[in-house]
């Protein structure tokens, strides 16, 4: 293998597909892979961490499916489902089995809720309030509120022991924020898990524990029967105030690819140029298409009698059915380009299938006279057509239309046939 074929595999190295890893992890744990799959659903490893597939030419690809990587520990694909072992690596739930030596686990970083606030904005464009941040938390659970903790940690063994012990960390509850919106200072009487843990004084516990937080050394006091009631230090336990609340940036990061970022507003004007210009370059291209048309029958004229038509050409290979439909192909994405190009600039979401199909029928008249050139078979086009067939995924405001709406300027009025040309010269 040259020096190129040692450096592309060692990018393909840099992966590893699904039922690879699974059965790493079983061999490190000593666990089923039956256990290690259900593990991981439990973790929301399918949630968090990205997929990706492999291409003829070893270059990798993230799948455009969210429900990829749920399919491969499923059992569909398994092979060829890969994922960034740099991502498993920094996966918190497996990080203490160091399932790649050589890659080294990234530092985390956490955001407080005013530095989320002002990332996103940085980041989409969006404001976000703290009502946001939030719902993000409670409802859709995006988020998940973490603190920082240096003390004791412990949770009671049975009626008459409990284990504590120092630690320092992160340590985390998906409904504190629930709690601190109540009560910005507040005492927490449940178990924190532990989500990063910086120091520790023995090997008791590990990530993902639930744990007490105390201030002080927790201790039990008993009856007179010998029977243990309770925390008699309850008033020791660690209390929080939501300026304390902060989150992972990995988290956040993966909010915004939820949340997406905010386009660009427009005047009316700079609408207008866009447009035009997108549609320029579609004309550009039906034009183009048109002129490869007229070099390649000025050529077959070179020698009439030696080649055969173009009919006779398409006619060897394909029926007039077939022939037909690669034409109703060529049609349907030539007009969906071009609705494409006027759809993505309709940012009030106002433009109906019956604006543009209305708008885009000229052009489509045209690119039918061209294919009409290439064979006796005859094709047509008409605004059903359109709207039924070419404007695929491409979304439409469902609905009646608002009386706002209603009066709206149309494409017509915004677009000056006579004057469209000129963006051909």
């Amino acid at each position: 293998m040259g020096i190129l074929g040692d450096k592309l595999q060692k990018q393909i190295d840099d992966y590893i597909n699904v039922a690879e890893l699974i059965n790493l992890i079983s061999e490190k744990t000593k666990s089923p892979q039956k256990e290690v799959i259900s593990f991981l659903f439990a973790n929301s490893f399918d949630e968090l961490l990205t997929s990706y597939y492999l291409d003829e030419y070893s270059k990798f690809h993230k799948n455009s499916q969210t429900n990829d990587l749920s399919g491969a520990l499923h059992g569909r694909d398994i092979n060829l489902t890969y994922l960034k072992k740099s991502d498993v690596t920094n996966f918190e739930p497996l990080a203490e089995f160091n399932l790649f030596p050589n890659f080294k686990k990234k530092k985390n970083e956490y955001l407080t809720i005013d530095e989320t606030i002002d990332y996103i904005k940085t980041k989409t464009g969006k404001v976000i309030t703290f009502s946001d941040i939030v719902n993000y938390c409670n409802v859709d659970e995006y988020l998940t509120p973490i603190v920082f903790f240096n003390g004791y940690v412990g949770e009671p063994i049975d009626d008459k022991n409990f284990h504590y012990e120092k630690m320092k960390g992160y340590f985390y509850h998906q409904d504190l924020m629930f709690y601190l919106i109540t009560d910005y200072n507040i005492v927490f009487n449940e178990y924190f898990k532990v989500y990063e843990i910086l120091k520790k004084q023995t090997g008791e516990y590990n990530n993902g524990d639930d744990l007490f937080l105390f201030n002080n050394i927790p201790y039990y006091t008993f009856n007179e029967y010998g029977d243990g009631i309770g925390y008699e230090c309850e008033q020791h336990k660690k209390n929080f105030h939501i300026s304390e609340v902060k989150f992972d940036k990995t988290h956040i990061d993966k909010l915004i690819q939820k949340i997406g970022v905010k386009k660009p507003t427009l005047n009316k004007s700079e609408e207008i140029q866009q447009l035009k210009a997108e549609l320029a370059k579609a004309k550009e291209q039906l034009t183009q298409a048109q002129k490869e048309n007229e070099q390649l029958k000025a050529k077959q004229s070179i020698n009439i009698q030696a080649l055969p038509a173009t009919d006779d050409i398409l006619s060897n290979e394909l029926t007039n059915v077939e022939i037909i439909n690669q034409k109703q192909k060529i049609l349907c994405k030539s007009n969906n380009l071009i609705a494409k190009a006027i759809k993505s600039l309709d940012i009030s979401n106002i433009l109906t299938k019956d604006d543009i199909a209305k708008f885009i029928l000229p052009y489509s008249k045209n690119m039918v006279s061209f294919l009409n050139d290439m064979s006796k078979s005859e094709q047509t086009t008409s605004i059903k057509t359109i709207k039924d067939n070419h404007l695929k995924e491409i979304a439409f405001k469902n609905g009646k239309p608002s009386k706002k709406d209603s009066e709206k300027q149309r494409i017509d009025l915004i677009f000056d046939r006579t004057k469209l040309s000129d963006t051909e010269n």
